[in-house]
């Protein structure tokens, strides 16, 4: 496993970075980095991240592929209890190009259906679903 973050550029109260992790072993390797901006206050930050990622396995080993985009924006607070040392974010998750079961049927197939209502002759289009974005917000508090 290897992780690397480069600071791109501080100025003032921002933050631009860059990251990287790999992990793998002889039969696979998987990879994620993301670009991050973080705005700093007095006892609290706020952030957002650009993660991308993907994984297969070497020739002859079997395991999934997969590949994945998301982001994340929060807030977190720090110099909470105890002692100072605890921290509460406050966010939302983003999951790009999720092939999840959350799916809506396509715009035109609304259009369609109230244009064969209204016609009620002539046959319905098939379904064309589309993924909806993998989207879910979150609360953790942590102690350092």
């Amino acid at each position: 496993e290897l992780g690397v973050r480069k600071e791109l550029r501080r100025q003032q109260n921002y933050e631009l970075s860059v990251g990287a992790q790999t992990a793998g072993d002889d039969r696979r390797l998987d990879f994620v980095g993301d670009f991050a901006v973080v705005k700093f206050f007095k006892g609290a930050k706020a952030f957002y991240r650009f993660l991308f990622g993907f994984g297969w396995p070497f020739d002859g080993n079997s395991g999934p592929s997969w590949d994945e985009m998301g982001s994340a924006l929060g807030v977190t607070q720090q110099n909470l209890p105890p002692h100072g040392r605890g921290a509460l974010t406050i966010g939302w998750r983003t999951g790009l190009f999720s092939s999840g079961l959350e799916t809506v049927a396509h715009p035109n197939l609304i259009r369609e259906r109230s244009a064969n209502k209204a016609a009620s002759s002539g046959p319905l289009r098939k379904r064309s679903p589309v993924d909806l974005l993998d989207s879910t917000p979150y609360a953790t508090y942590g102690v350092d």
